[in-house]
């Protein structure tokens, strides 16, 4: 009956998740995304293959962004790009409760294995990586991550082909994000505490071995991209690395993130101070139970002690290149997702899989609330971000219209008004309408089906480029970004 109740909820959770996610499968570029917007137009002119050895001009080497983007403009539907992403989520919760499975001590159970891959899926801080265009990298790096990391775990009890497999993953991990350089430690230590001590040396000096070759390979394949250019200095301080008391905010970020449902940057602007309380409730709820769990597990299998040392070790290896940043974003703790969805389920485990244990009910209702609230929050952000992306698609839209014909035209000039811009609060997820359409109006060449047109995107105070053409050639258009609209300067 416990298992019943439990799979009801977790099924309701991840079908209603499901349809928010599909519902933003043609969901349009905003904010950051216009850049690779603009990146995939020039790898379009170039062919297709280049995604694999040039950056188009940025500060990142992503190819698998953009080779999803170039895809989704050559089939005229983001619903490529977004698909992808979605499918490669299911994939991932599909790995996560097959890890699930192989590593719970005692006793294995395909029921648990859908239980963790349920928990990870409708979890709260996985949305943004799945559906917004900009964080497609976070979403196959850390697909990749965790299937190097399924391989080093199949490799502590089986053949060298495993080893193998982890390292492709991990170099596969390198190309999708630059986070995701902590692969390579994450397969090592796995393999270095899970691995039998009669062959422990032996294999651990074979994947470490093979890691080093993996992340020369990506060093060697990275040296050789062309058109990386230095990150400019208006968003330098985001990417400085500073040890102090941040460091420990940033670690405490992540595990609340990590724990409490309904705590996104959205949600604070709301100002839902109930959502807050129970959030927060919960959270301590789900780590109480979870604790308790693992002290029952850990008595009842002493080798669980090297499973959590595992599990926290991953956790924090995996986070360690982020808390040291000045600033963290929510996408971050897409893969920190699987690590907590393990860590939870198999200690509410503990109690599910004992009929006589008097925390059994309880923890049930703990898990089973925590798994609906997470799924409530993942289906608002979805809802926001197909709410972005619809304030910066009517924006173009406005664009477009006033300036009508534009065969001609060769350049635009975009005057943003009020006098004063918006005020920037960095967030995937919450970001003023204000500042939502000024950022769109940089990809009107996009939008305009003309990648040759030259946009000049002018704040408050900017005076404009010298020029000698006149109209048609030039037009200069006047974009209120408060009240969204758009008019065309004579």
């Amino acid at each position: 009956m416990k298992r019943l109740l439990a799979a009801v909820v977790f099924s309701l959770s991840y079908v209603g998740v499901t349809i928010a996610y599909l519902l933003n499968v043609t969901s349009g570029p905003f904010a950051d995304d216009v850049g690779w917007v603009r990146m995939s137009r020039a790898a379009m002119e170039h062919g297709w293959t280049r995604v694999w050895y040039d950056a188009f001009g940025s500060v990142f080497f992503r190819p698998f962004n953009i080779a999803l983007i170039v895809q989704s403009l050559a089939a005229d539907s983001w619903a490529v790009a977004h698909g992808a992403a979605l499918a490669v989520h299911s994939l991932l919760a599909f790995a996560v409760g097959l890890l699930a499975v192989r590593i719970f001590p005692g006793q294995r159970s395909r029921w648990l294995g859908v239980a963790v891959a349920c928990t990870f899926y409708v979890h709260q801080a996985n949305t943004t990586a799945i559906l917004q265009i900009d964080t497609l990298s976070q979403c196959t790096s850390d697909f990749f991550s965790v299937i190097a990391l399924l391989a080093a775990v199949a490799y502590a009890s089986s053949g060298v082909r495993w080893a193998i497999i982890s390292g492709f993953a991990a170099i596969l991990a390198l190309l999708g994000k630059e986070g995701g350089v902590s692969t390579p430690l994450v397969v090592v230590v796995t393999v270095l505490l899970l691995s039998h001590r009669t062959v422990r040396l032996r294999k651990v000096g074979n994947i470490l071995l093979i890691q080093i070759m993996a992340g020369a390979a990506y060093l060697l394949w990275r040296l050789n991209v062309q058109n990386l250019v230095p990150v400019p200095e208006q968003v330098r301080a985001r990417y400085s690395f500073d040890i102090g008391f941040g460091t420990l905010r940033n670690l405490g970020q992540f595990v609340f993130v990590e724990a409490v449902p309904w705590n996104s940057a959205s949600l604070v602007w709301n100002g839902r101070v109930y959502e807050w309380a129970i959030g927060i409730a919960l959270g301590a709820s789900v780590a109480l139970v979870t604790g308790l769990g693992w002290k029952r597990l850990i008595r009842d299998e002493p080798r669980s002690k090297v499973l959590i040392t595992w599990l926290t070790a991953v956790f924090l290896i995996w986070c360690t290149p982020f808390v040291f940043l000045v600033k963290v974003s929510e996408q971050e703790v897409y893969r920190l997702s699987a690590i907590i969805a393990l860590m939870m389920c198999f200690g509410c485990w503990a109690y599910l899989r004992s009929a006589r244990a008097r925390m059994a009910v309880p923890a049930l209702v703990v898990w089973c609330a925590w798994i609906s609230v997470s799924g409530v929050a993942s289906i608002q952000k979805a809802v926001l971000l197909r709410h972005n992306a619809s304030v910066a698609n009517e924006m173009l839209e406005e664009a477009a219209t006033a300036l009508g014909d534009v065969s001609t035209t060769e350049s635009v000039w975009v005057f943003v008004t009020p006098s004063r811009p918006p005020t920037q609060h960095y967030s995937i997820l919450y970001i003023p309408e204000p500042d939502l359409r000024s950022r769109a109006l940089a990809g009107l060449d996009w939008y305009l089906r003309k990648p040759n047109l030259k946009v000049e995107h002018l704040l408050p105070g900017e005076e404009p480029p010298e020029t000698s053409l006149e109209s048609p050639r030039l037009r200069k258009l006047r974009a209120n970004i408060v009240e969204g609209s758009a008019e065309l300067i004579p």
